[in-house]
């Protein structure tokens, strides 16, 4: 889309630290790039918005005045866990990363709890943080409740952490345990064609972000949508 625009693209890696983070913006508003696309944790490190530089974050939230494009996080979630309860999981938990991270995507922890709660389940989430890897709460997970039946993982490499603990626990997919991930990006389908997933539309989002930061970046900022969330799919398949 950039390219059909006639903009270059600069991709910069942080490797989410926040160091790095500084040094790029530096560097991009350095060498008076026309706007920033966003993807980072790192919420209030990096003060954009007083640096007047047209900008979109993607599924975070940067600041009050940043436009936020993402994929609909609550109806993704709620999808997710009705379809766990339909094929009769009885004891079905989500893992998802830290709830205290400033993100749309908690959307889909909420979504979980409050389906959860509208059937009487207890809801049972397990967090993925910087001091614990996803294997290990998994691995926790299964050692905590062996009777877990369906998990709900709030991205897809946490569900195949989870489709690979419960090979090496003999647990077979999907007749003892049902998983469900969310993304579904074209890599993931190649290497676990077999999982069910919510399918964020990334094609769109891309558009609708780039559609939103040209019109910054002609100086149209007040009927911009601060807040943009795209229709997600269910990709049922072998892991359900």
């Amino acid at each position: 889309v950039c390219t059909s625009l006639g903009y270059k693209l600069l991709l910069c890696n942080s490797l989410n630290r926040m160091d790095k983070e500084e040094k790029y913006l530096e560097m991009l508003i350095r060498n008076q790039v026309d706007g920033v696309i966003v993807v980072t944790y790192n919420r209030g490190v990096l003060d954009y918005h007083k640096q007047n530089l047209p900008i979109v974050a993607i599924d975070h939230y940067l600041s009050e005045k940043i436009p936020v494009v993402g994929s609909d996080n609550y109806d993704g979630g709620k999808r997710a866990t009705e379809l766990l309860i339909k094929k009769q999981c009885e004891n079905i938990i989500h893992i998802n990363g830290p709830l205290d991270l400033k993100t749309p995507a908690n959307l889909r922890r909420k979504a979980y709890e409050d389906v959860m709660k509208e059937y009487g389940k207890l809801p049972i989430t397990y967090e993925v943080s910087p001091q614990k890897s996803r294997e290990e709460v998994v691995a926790e997970l299964f050692d905590e409740h062996p009777e877990v039946d369906g998990i709900f993982a709030s991205d897809d490499l946490i569900a195949a952490a989870v489709i690979t603990e419960s090979r090496k626990r003999g647990k077979d997919i999907p007749s003892q345990l049902k998983v469900i991930g969310y993304d579904g990006t074209e890599t993931v389908k190649a290497i676990l064609p077999e999982l069910t997933t919510i399918q964020q539309p990334i094609d769109s989002i891309a558009k609708v972000a780039i559609d939103i930061l040209s019109k910054e970046i002609e100086g149209e900022f007040n009927n911009i949508e601060l807040e943009t969330y795209l229709p997600v799919k269910l990709l049922e398949d072998g892991t359900t």
